[in-house]
């Protein structure tokens, strides 16, 4: 056990050497020319970046739990003392912390969108691409989305999924989501109320080290948690590239048809057909239609959390409709709002504020969009899922592992999200007029989104 506290003592400089270290490893990886390299080389490249991802996963998992413990002690003394946990930040003060949260950056990229003359934003939102091409007026707009591209432009749908196209690649989706911000409350940027001097004056004197000493600690551990999140995501997605450039190569030896059917092939059979060792090029061709009719058909579903055996039998999810689900409460409070079920980027300007997200799950590049939501609802997810954190900071209702939730939930429907009892009401099916008129009201203080924290 000294050990044990020894070790974890000392976690918060061991992160920010990780973190330093996975950096300059995948930057000596990104920094050699793809194109130049043979097919032996790329090879090569995947697996050092499996040997260097496999490190960044440990710290994945390792830095989330020490924060937890912090907040968790941290939040002790703040009840002790008479106050709400939910209305702290640790973190706010921290002039690292904006590194690594997209939120902050958006919110400029809004405020400096909401200064340009109306005809140019209306251009931009009519089409993107095209306004940002010709409109010399949106040239210095245009520098202020490719520095926020070059930070964040490796976030996506899904850190752990880098068949799904990045932010860098879809640069209208990000001036979608930067506009679309321009009409939010800000809670991002404004921080949360208490600072440590108000916590300080109602703490009894003998323990005020113990909370300064908590409230540092929880601050850097939150910024830890994104700063290994971001590291590892945007790692994980320098597997995309190396294989895209092998799919390139697979084309032109009429393997596959496109470069990007080369995600729906597993390392061994890209290693064999790669290097000539595997059987003809039509039996690619075939595995790809195969698994990609596999996957669509697959992607409506309902999949219960654990399959005994081979008794499975799938439901459609046209078969499930339920007035009443539930799961597990990670993020205290309750809220009423209509239901927006978000399945990916394409869905998130669709979200308003006051809206209860209903989700498959949520990575570092969803982060945005929790300070528009009044609640979340995840179909995965437990107390240390990204949902899970990133509601608890935002001082919104949490409830995850709500099995079935974005198929079994009407899109519209207005939702009581209970962040205690971990119950999802489905009241009612609104027209689309109703739904139209704005956020419903929310049942409880706590409903209310709050300001972010790194």
């Amino acid at each position: 056990m000294p050990g044990v506290v020894r070790d974890g003592w000392q976690r918060g400089r061991w992160a920010r050497r990780e973190v330093h270290e996975l950096r300059v490893a995948y930057d000596r990886v990104a920094a050699q020319p793809i194109e130049g390299l043979t097919d032996a080389a790329l090879l090569d490249r995947v697996d050092t970046l499996a040997a260097i991802t496999r490190r960044a996963a440990y710290a994945n998992i390792v830095v989330p739990l020490q924060m937890l413990l912090y907040n968790k002690a941290l939040e002790a003394c703040v009840r002790q003392a008479g106050l709400d946990p939910a209305a702290i930040d640790p973190a706010r003060e921290r002039a690292d912390r904006v590194a690594w949260d997209p939120a902050p950056a958006l919110d400029r990229l809004a405020e400096q969108a909401a200064a340009l003359p109306e005809d140019a934003r209306a251009s931009l939102a009519a089409d993107p691409l095209a306004a940002l091409r010709d409109d010399p007026r949106l040239t210095g707009w245009a520098t202020a989305l490719d520095g926020f591209l070059g930070h964040f432009g490796h976030l996506s749908d899904s850190g752990n999924d880098f068949s799904v196209p990045p932010w860098r690649e879809d640069r209208a989706h990000v001036v979608s989501m930067a506009l679309a911000r321009q009409d939010a409350t800000g809670p991002a940027a404004a921080g949360k109320g208490l600072a440590l001097a108000g916590v300080e004056a109602r703490t009894l004197a003998p323990w005020r080290p113990l909370l300064r000493l908590l409230w540092r600690r929880a601050g850097a551990f939150r910024v830890y948690r994104e700063a290994v999140s971001s590291t590892y995501t945007r790692g994980y997605g320098l597997f995309r590239g190396t294989f895209l450039a092998i799919g390139v190569r697979l084309v032109g030896r009429d393997v596959l048809l496109t470069p990007e059917d080369v995600f729906y092939l597993e390392l061994a059979e890209v290693r064999a057909w790669l290097t000539g060792s595997a059987p003809e090029p039509h039996v690619a061709r075939a595995l790809v239609c195969e698994r990609r009719a596999a996957i669509e058909a697959a992607a409506d579903l309902i999949v219960p959390e654990l399959v005994y055996g081979d008794a499975f039998v799938p439901r459609r999810h046209d078969e499930v409709v339920r007035s009443t689900l539930s799961g597990y409460p990670t993020s205290r409070g309750s809220a009423r709002g209509p239901a927006r079920i978000v399945k990916g980027s394409a869905d998130f300007s669709r979200v308003q504020p006051g809206d209860i997200l209903v989700i498959p799950f949520s990575d570092v590049g969803w982060t945005p969009l929790f300070t528009r939501a009044a609640g979340i609802v995840a179909e995965a997810g437990g107390m240390l899922s990204h949902s899970s954190i990133v509601a608890r900071e935002y001082g919104i209702p949490c409830v995850v592992s709500v099995t079935d939730a974005t198929v079994a939930i009407p899109d519209g429907a207005t939702l009581i999200v209970d962040g205690v009892s971990g119950l999802v009401l489905v009241e009612d099916v609104p027209d689309l007029e109703a739904t139209a008129q704005g956020p419903a009201a929310t049942l409880m203080p706590e409903a209310r989104p709050r300001p972010a924290s790194a």
